[in-house]
């Protein structure tokens, strides 16, 4: 059954906006946290110098990207989201996990950053996760948008603000032998 959060917590393809060929840069962490969990759908990495980014050919822009990828990953600062989430509109992307910090927790700057990125959300009908969240996690699709390892799957949900509560609550589950994690969303 597809409900509107399908493309969210089940999606079909996954777009990285600010893949990166360093390890260190959550645009390459994400890439490899797929890559190992054995999500198996496609994964476009999108980044303005092109080229190939852990054997994957790199999109230059969202504007390049196929109609209809159901998640876009914003791994840019926090000013770049609502242009970027405008563009996943035009391309009929789904959903858009929004990672940057600076919006409504950093001042008036950041909340009227914070507005404009709803906005632009609602007027391209792209949904948003977060800003600022720890990502998403679905055990049982390999959607690893957190990086987490070592998650024991199972039938416990998390709905959380905070990303290292989450990861906490993750591990001693799985070092306590408690029933595993099936979902995770961090809510920024």
């Amino acid at each position: 059954m597809t409900t509107n959060l399908s493309r969210v917590f089940e999606p079909r393809s996954i777009a990285i906006v600010g893949a990166s060929t360093d390890p260190t840069k959550r645009g390459n962490q994400i890439l490899r946290a797929l890559e190992m969990s054995g999500f198996d759908g496609d994964v476009y990495p999108v980044n303005p110098r092109g080229g190939e980014i852990l054997g994957r050919p790199v999109v230059t822009s969202v504007d390049e990207l196929p109609t209809g990828v159901d998640l876009a990953v914003l791994c840019t600062p926090a000013a770049a989201a609502p242009d970027l989430v405008r563009a996943c509109g035009r391309r009929e992307v789904g959903a858009a996990l929004v990672l940057a910090v600076g919006f409504g927790e950093s001042g008036q700057r950041g909340q009227a950053l914070q507005s404009e990125l709803a906005t632009a959300g609602a007027e391209a009908g792209v949904r948003i996760v977060g800003p600022n969240t720890s990502g998403i996690l679905n055990m049982g699709t390999g959607l690893n948008l957190v990086g987490a390892r070592g998650v024991r799957g199972g039938g416990l949900a998390l709905l959380l603000q905070s990303g290292n509560v989450a990861l906490s609550l993750m591990t001693e589950a799985t070092e306590r032998s408690w029933d595993g994690v099936s979902i995770y969303l961090g809510v920024g």
